[in-house]
C-alpha cells in the first residue's frame, strides 16, 4: 500500500489531535471515500457530516465494526488520558481495507483559581479583604479547575508584606488533589504588617496557571493583635441625685479604636461582685448611669476594643458617689470624731432656722484634697429669705480654711446652707467640720 498524503486535523472533542496516514485502499468504492480524501486531504467541513456519530474520541489497536456510515466503519474505544501519547484509530470498509490515523492527547493548562476569600483559622468567620485582623494564622480559601476534567491538580501560594512579591513570607506548593474548593492556612505572620497574597493552579502534567491575586493586588490582610492602652476613667460627674456621668479615654497605635471602642461597667461593689450594669458598645467618650440610689457609692471601669477586634484589660476601678455626696469622715477631721466627706463634686444642702430681720452668720471649716485638681475650689452659700451670701476657697490642698457667710432675712423661716464642689477627678474629696450658726 502507497502513502498518499497526510493530513492533520482536529477531533470533534477539543483535547485531541488526529493525524491521517491515507493508505491506498483496495476496491474502494467511490460512495465510501469523500471526495477530496483521494486528493490527499481531507477537509474538515467533509468529513464531520460524514462520520457523525461515529468519530467521538476512539481509539483501538484493530479495526472492529463499531458503527457505519455511508459503508465505513470506525474502530471505537474511549477517552482515557492514562493511555500513550500516540494511538492509532482505523477507519475503512470491511473487505475494502483500512486507512488509519493517529492521534496525539492535548494536555490544557488548568484555570487560575477563582473564589478567593480568606477567614479566621479558629472560627472561620469570614475576614474581609483589606480589614484588620488579630488572627496571626488567616485561611486562604480559593477554586481550583482544570478543562481537563480527569486532571488531578495541585497549588502554590505566595504571601508577602510587598505588592511586588520579591520577597515572600510564604511560598508553598501543596500536593495533588482533586478539582474543587481548598483551603490553606497562612502562618509565619507577625502584629502590625500588611500583607498581599496569591495563588495558582498546577495540574498532573506540571502545567500552570497564571497567578490569582487575592484582592486584586491590594493590601489582603492586615495583622494587629496589640490590644488598646492607656485604657482609664478619667473623670466623673454626679449629674443629680439619681445620676453619675463617667468620662473616659483610650489610645490605639495599630489598628486604631473600633468604630463603637468602649465597654463601661457600673456595679456598687468593687471587685464587681454585685449587680452590674454596662453601656454596651458606644462610641462617646461619656456615659450616663441613670436611675441610681441617692447618697450612695458605685464603682465603675472602662474595656476598650480596635479594629482587630483586641480587647483590653478593664481599666483601674473609679468609685464616685451620686448627690448629695456626704458621709460620715472619721480620719479626715479638723475637731471632734467626725467631719463630713464629699466627693469632689459633691452638693449638701442644710436647713437654718432663722429669725426675720436678724443678722445670722454661719461659718465651717472646709478642707480639699491633692487629687482634687485644678478645678474651681469649694464653696459655701447661704441663701433663701432674701439673703445670698457665698465664699470660695483660697487655701491650697490639705489645708483647713474657715468660711463665713451672713445675711439678714426678711422674714421668719428657713435657709439653706449649701456647700458644693466642682472637681470630677477620680479620688477627689473635699471635707468639712466645725459648723457654726450665730445669730
Amino acid at each position: 500500500m502507497k502513502n498518499l498524503a497526510r493530513s492533520v486535523i482536529p477531533c470533534l472533542t477539543r483535547n485531541l489531535i488526529l493525524t491521517f496516514n491515507l493508505l491506498s485502499l483496495a476496491k474502494l468504492g467511490t460512495k465510501c471515500i469523500p471526495r477530496t480524501f483521494c486528493a490527499g486531504l481531507i477537509l474538515l467541513a467533509e468529513f464531520i457530516p460524514l462520520f457523525a456519530g461515529l468519530l467521538t474520541c476512539l481509539y483501538g489497536s484493530a479495526p472492529y465494526a463499531g458503527g457505519t456510515g455511508d459503508g465505513w466503519t470506525v474502530s471505537q474505544g474511549q477517552y482515557d488520558t492514562t493511555l500513550p501519547a500516540t494511538h492509532v484509530v482505523y477507519i475503512g470498509s470491511p473487505g475494502d481495507g483500512w486507512a488509519f490515523c493517529s492521534f496525539s492527547y492535548v494536555n490544557y493548562s488548568p484555570a487560575a483559581p477563582t473564589l478567593l476569600g480568606q477567614r479566621r483559622s479558629d472560627d472561620n468567620s469570614p475576614i474581609t479583604f483589606g480589614n484588620w485582623t488579630n488572627n496571626l494564622t488567616p485561611r486562604a480559601t480559593f477554586y481550583l479547575s482544570d478543562p481537563d476534567a480527569a486532571d488531578t491538580v495541585k497549588y502554590q501560594i505566595q504571601c508577602s508584606s510587598e505588592a511586588s512579591f520579591a520577597t515572600t513570607t510564604i511560598n508553598y506548593t501543596s500536593s495533588l488533589i482533586s478539582q474543587g474548593v481548598t483551603f490553606y492556612v497562612m502562618t509565619g505572620l507577625t502584629s502590625g504588617t500588611s500583607y498581599y497574597w496569591r495563588v495558582k493552579c498546577i495540574d498532573n502534567s506540571s502545567a500552570e496557571s497564571g497567578w490569582a491575586t487575592a484582592n486584586a493586588g491590594a493590601i489582603a490582610v492586615k495583622i494587629d493583635t496589640e490590644p488598646p492602652t492607656n485604657v482609664s476613667i478619667s473623670s466623673c460627674s454626679a449629674g443629680s441625685y439619681s445620676q453619675i456621668t463617667v468620662y473616659f479615654t483610650a489610645n490605639d497605635t495599630g489598628s486604631g479604636l473600633a468604630g463603637s471602642p468602649y465597654y463601661v461597667e457600673m456595679s456598687t461593689a468593687s471587685n464587681f461582685g454585685g449587680d452590674v450594669t454596662n453601656s454596651g458598645w458606644i462610641s462617646q467618650t461619656s456615659y450616663v448611669f441613670n436611675n441610681l440610689n441617692r447618697n450612695k457609692k458605685y464603682y465603675f471601669r472602662l474595656t476598650a476594643k480596635d479594629n482587630a477586634g483586641n480587647v483590653s484589660d478593664p481599666s483601674s476601678v473609679v468609685n464616685w458617689q451620686t448627690k448629695p455626696g456626704t458621709y460620715q469622715e472619721k480620719i479626715t477631721t479638723r475637731t471632734g470624731p467626725n467631719s463630713f466627706g464629699f466627693f469632689g463634686d459633691g452638693l449638701w444642702e442644710w436647713e437654718v432656722a432663722a429669725k426675720g430681720g436678724q443678722l445670722i452668720t454661719v461659718t465651717a471649716y472646709i478642707r480639699y484634697n491633692a487629687s482634687y485638681g485644678a478645678a474651681a475650689k469649694p464653696k459655701l452659700t447661704l441663701y433663701n429669705l432674701g439673703v445670698n451670701s457665698n465664699a470660695t476657697m483660697i487655701a491650697s490642698a490639705d489645708t483647713w480654711e474657715q468660711l463665713q457667710v451672713s445675711g439678714t432675712p426678711n422674714r421668719n423661716g428657713v435657709l439653706k446652707l449649701k456647700i458644693e464642689g466642682y472637681s470630677t477627678v477620680p479620688g477627689a474629696k473635699m471635707f468639712v467640720d466645725d459648723i457654726q450658726v450665730s445669730q
